[in-house]
């Protein structure tokens, strides 16, 4: 009788814990995308759009960026729940906790500079076109 108790408490605490993390990275996500969108000018924006990567997702979408599905590309992940699921395995705890503390405050253009050149030697093209593109989707959607 005790073994089933302990069971049913692991398997309580298991699910507990997984729809937990599925929360917390959701409001995670968002609480990235929204310091992103404040912080991020329609120069910035413009210049990832004309980059050749975005481009060649883009195509003659350019004005309906909104309603690109991404689920029908091929790109390494899909929404910003994934984009953030992948820096995490990237990236330390104390490095987000660093890079955010610097997009909140503001960045100078060397520091952006700098977070770029750390973001693109740790990811793959492919991770970096994703998750521009998802950024994009997600600025014009706070526009």
């Amino acid at each position: 009788m005790k073994k089933i108790i302990i069971l049913i408490f692991i398997a309580v605490i298991g699910i507990g814990g997984y729809f937990g993390y599925q929360f917390v990275m959701g409001l995670m996500s968002d609480k990235v995308i929204e310091e992103v969108a404040n912080n991020v000018s329609d120069e910035e924006i413009e210049t990832m759009l004309n980059e050749p990567s975005i481009q060649q997702l883009i195509g003659e979408n350019v004005d309906d960026i909104q309603n690109i599905d991404l689920s029908k590309t091929d790109l390494p992940f899909k929404t910003k729940e994934g984009a953030i699921k992948s820096l995490a395995k990237e990236f330390s705890v104390g490095e987000i906790k660093d890079i955010a503390s610097k997009v909140q405050s503001g960045m100078s253009s060397e520091e952006k500079a700098e977070l770029y050149e750390m973001v693109t030697e740790r990811l793959t093209e492919e991770e970096m076109a994703a998750l521009k593109m998802i950024a994009i989707q997600e600025l014009q959607k706070n526009q």
